[in-house]
């Protein structure tokens, strides 16, 4: 028995053919691979592979190690997991089957972030030294910046790392976005405020507000907002999750955005909302 299963709930007076509600039971965190694939480890340690229908293909579970604390499923040949508390990342195929593991304590103690980089080796914020390490599969710094706090000036707690091949965005807890060159010299920062960070993309990043949820260019010449939700005045999205008894803004945290789906985080539950039972997609 799966802890982390998948229970349709269609919503007939409103869906498409073959849509409905997905809820992803006891699941503590999701990603989308790059082959349309996704990946999701549970409350008990489990990962698992699902395809892009969410239909359960394989799962795993690695008993010497301790707390999964992010998935990198950017490459699917390689499917790279880091485990902070074990200072270990482990590489697997995309069956989950072991290849092998990287000991990262010759690299540091204490690493906040983790990623893969957009030529295929990997990186990690460094909490100690705050500094982003760029290593490959035998353990070997390639690349490490200053500290980034002298560039910055500001103090860091990073969360997300995500290399877009020209520069390294950097999600911060202060709920700040930071762009650095593969270098890691400071190019520009944005303070997100009152909007909710998602995650980000190979052009720049999602937030979320009270209003909807929006994509921030950052590679194009002059930057860029686009709405891609606007939550008011939608009565279909109010329809289908009042079938189960939900509404949508009652949701602070978006925690997915993938072709097909918009994915909230609901405690220990994920639910996938089609985008066509939850609202029309504005691209002005």
């Amino acid at each position: 028995m799966y802890l982390c299963f998948v229970a349709m709930f269609a919503n007939h007076a409103v869906a498409q053919s073959g849509d409905s509600l997905i809820f992803l039971r006891n699941c503590k965190q999701l990603v989308v691979g790059a082959n349309g694939n996704y990946y999701s480890v549970n409350n008990n340690n489990d990962i698992l592979k699902y395809d892009s229908n969410l239909k359960i293909l394989f799962t795993q579970h690695y008993k010497s190690f301790a707390l999964v604390s992010n998935i990198d499923a950017s490459n699917p040949f390689d499917i790279s997991i880091f485990y902070a508390d074990d200072n270990i990342v482990l590489v697997t195929d995309n069956n989950l089957t072991f290849k092998f593991q990287i000991d990262l304590n010759p690299l540091g103690q204490n690493f906040s972030a983790f990623a893969k980089s957009y030529d295929n080796e990997f990186l990690l914020f460094d909490a100690n030294l705050k500094k982003i390490v760029k290593f490959n599969g035998k353990g070997e710094v390639i690349k490490q910046t200053n500290n980034l706090e002298q560039t910055t000036g500001d103090k860091l707690q990073v969360k997300v790392l995500y290399d877009n091949g020209q520069s390294i965005l950097v999600y911060d807890e202060k709920n700040i976005i930071y762009n650095f060159d593969l270098n890691g010299r400071l190019l520009k920062k944005w303070n997100l405020k009152d909007k909710h960070f998602i995650n980000f993309s190979k052009e720049g990043y999602y937030t979320s507000d009270t209003n909807g949820v929006h994509h921030n260019n950052t590679q194009a010449f002059v930057a860029k907002t686009d709405t891609v939700f606007n939550f008011t005045g939608q009565k279909v999205a109010s329809k289908v999750f009042s079938a189960s008894k939900m509404q949508l803004n009652n949701y602070k945290t978006y925690y997915l955005m993938a072709e097909k789906s918009l994915f909230l985080d609901v405690g220990n539950d994920i639910i996938e909302v089609p985008y066509s039972e939850l609202i029309l997609y504005n691209n002005k």
